[in-house]
């Protein structure tokens, strides 16, 4: 409505015999209320829309009696009884105000708009500002002035904090349809703040306000949130998410019921009384935080011939960088290794509870005498990526490591399923692309006060794994997931100085020279490379124990057999050619003759 339009309907409806206080005259005058607008309220007193009068209502009122500055005090202190809040407050203007009410009123609407242009800071710098927020499509033909807009500022990694921090109302409809070319479809709506939160309320805050969790862009993050600027709320949703925030901000409890009323809210309370926000992170203060190099890969896989020494690499690595138990998972991969049990899932527990019941033991004729009844209940269990994953994003000042031994001895594609995307990383070592998972781990996550609804591998989670393209039973990696990887090749010979002084028995070496072990692998090694065997298949310093390599029978049941069975099969050159099976092999190995090919000298 027109300011000096609007003045002079207040002006005439003073004079009115009902409404006129004697006490005014010669104060109530039109320029006198212009120069308070002007310098004590920012011209926002007659800033009226008569359709939704209400709103203005509780606005003006809110200025009126909380204004303190200095300059609005000494006004009031030179009129009798503070005339210039009298006329402003309830039994004047803002009675006038309440006569003007429409006689019906238009349906209000409820939104949740999401930008990640902006704060509300930068929209609104002095809190009261209008801005525009552009960037919609939806709900074009059922946005009206003085709908209610609940506003959220995201981001990627933004210089906001991220969350819900005001409540604004809309000024101006749908406007500038078609400001983008490239988005012909796209409008603008002009907003104006009316409760700026004292903080922005992020959705981890709304975990335990289970009203809020089907409320988009506000509430702990759904599955397949549709990625708009607006969502539509209920008028139920609104009263809910009202009564939340007057639980958790109660002094804007007034400022709440003076705008939307006292019978708007619905009174809600956090129902998860436990504290998440620190579950799952070390509290210890004796873990320290363990910086590495980035010169270690985030992704690696160390491999080479059996007993190299691989899983003994590794190990040493992780004590060394990640020094506590809380910093690393080592996890071993099989051929029944699933998905389940690397990321997580819903799993069978007994309950107990007391009964008077007869209950008898699973053979139907003992009676337990325990008199409780088991009750089955499905609980989600996490695997070791998602332990992890939860510690790495709670603890972003330590680095963790998932090591996995014998990667590929299980289906690698069925275990990391939509994992395998989260491999890729970028150069700060996060996952370059998002993931969305399945129901149940949101849920968990949800439950753990992680609110994300996609997830990326953080760059504080290495990933270090062992295989051996040797053995049996191993699967091949393909070539996309080995893409993902950086393989570091473990030599044959590279920790052979560790068992330097161990020397190897066999029946037919009794009575000569001792043999160095370091010696004897290398000249079986030599004889397999010339025989054309793979790397992969050579005999590493680790292959036998100390103890083994001193051991006569594990000489031939592990390493002989190994050379006869897995290695040559079907191939000579490293036994004698009249040794045709591993029987006679052992035969003659046990009666002390050499069963080696006269080639391979020894001495």
């Amino acid at each position: 409505m027109d300011r000096d339009l609007l003045i002079d309907e207040f002006l005439e409806w003073s004079e009115k015999q009902q409404n006129y206080k004697k006490g005014y005259k010669g104060i109530l005058k039109k320029d006198l209320l212009k120069r308070w607008d002007e310098h004590f309220f920012d011209n926002n007193l007659f800033d009226v829309n008569i359709d939704f009068i209400e709103d203005d209502i509780a606005r003006i009122k809110e200025m009126v009696y909380n204004n303190n500055e200095a300059g609005w005090k000494a006004e009031n202190a030179k009129y009798r009884k503070g005339a210039p809040q009298a006329i402003l407050g309830n039994e004047n203007y803002l009675k006038f105000l309440k006569e003007k009410k429409p006689v019906v009123e238009k349906t209000r609407n409820y939104y949740s708009y999401k930008t990640s242009k902006t704060s509300i800071d930068l929209a609104s710098p002095d809190s009261i500002a209008e801005f525009e927020f552009d960037g919609i499509y939806q709900h074009e033909n059922k946005t009206n002035i003085g709908d209610i807009i609940f506003f959220n500022q995201h981001g990627d990694k933004p210089a906001w904090p991220s969350g819900l921090s005001a409540i604004c109302i809309v000024t101006a409809g749908p406007h500038s349809k078609g400001y983008d070319a490239n988005k012909p479809n796209n409008f603008k709506v002009t907003l104006k703040p009316i409760i700026i939160l004292p903080r922005v309320l992020s959705r981890k805050e709304f975990i335990g306000y289970f009203a809020t969790y089907n409320i988009s862009f506000i509430g702990p993050m759904i599955k397949n949130e549709q990625n708009q600027a607006n969502a539509e709320i209920s008028t139920l949703e609104a009263k809910n998410l009202v009564g939340i925030l007057i639980d958790i901000f109660p002094e804007l409890k007034e400022k709440f019921t003076s705008f939307f009323g006292d019978e708007f809210h619905i009174p809600n309370s956090n129902v998860i009384k436990e504290d998440y926000q620190y579950s799952n992170t070390i509290l210890s203060s004796d873990i320290d935080p363990n910086p590495i190099l980035d010169l270690h890969p985030k992704n690696l896989i160390l491999y080479g011939a059996p007993g190299t020494g691989k899983s003994f690499e590794m190990n040493k690595r992780a004590n060394e960088f990640f020094p506590n138990e809380l910093l690393y998972k080592r996890v071993t991969f099989h051929s029944s290794y699933s998905y389940r049990n690397f990321v997580g899932s819903y799993k069978p527990k007994p309950l107990y509870k007391e009964t008077e019941l007869k209950i008898f033991n699973s053979d139907r004729v003992t009676i337990n005498e325990h008199k409780v009844e088991p009750v089955i209940e499905y609980t989600f269990e996490p695997g070791p990526f998602l332990i992890l994953y939860e510690r790495a994003l709670k603890n972003p000042e330590h680095n963790f490591l998932l090591l996995i031994e014998e990667l590929n001895r299980a289906n690698t594609t069925a275990v990391f399923g939509e994992l395998f995307q989260l491999l890729d990383r970028n150069d700060n070592g996060d996952s370059e692309y998002p993931i969305t998972l399945e129901t149940s781990i949101h849920d968990y996550l949800r439950g753990r006060n992680i609110t994300e609804t996609e997830i990326k591998i953080p760059s504080n989670l290495y990933i270090w794994a062992t295989m051996n393209n040797a053995d049996q039973g191993v699967l091949p990696l393909d070539t996309a997931f080995k893409r993902r990887w950086s393989f570091e090749h473990l030599g044959i010979n590279k920790s052979e100085a560790q068992i330097d002084g161990i020397y190897i028995k066999m029946p037919f070496l009794e009575g000569k020279p001792e043999l160095k072990w370091n010696t004897f692998r290398r000249i079986i090694n030599q004889k397999l490379l010339e025989l054309g065997i793979h790397e992969d298949k050579l005999v590493g310093p680790f292959f036998l124990n100390k103890r083994e390599i001193t051991n006569q029978e594990s000489v031939k049941n592990k390493l002989l057999l190994y050379l006869k069975e897995d290695v040559l099969r079907y191939k000579t050159g490293i036994f004698k050619s009249s040794l045709k099976t591993f029987s006679e092999i052992a035969e003659e190995y046990d009666k002390g003759n050499n069963i080696f090919d006269e080639t391979l000298a020894f001495e």
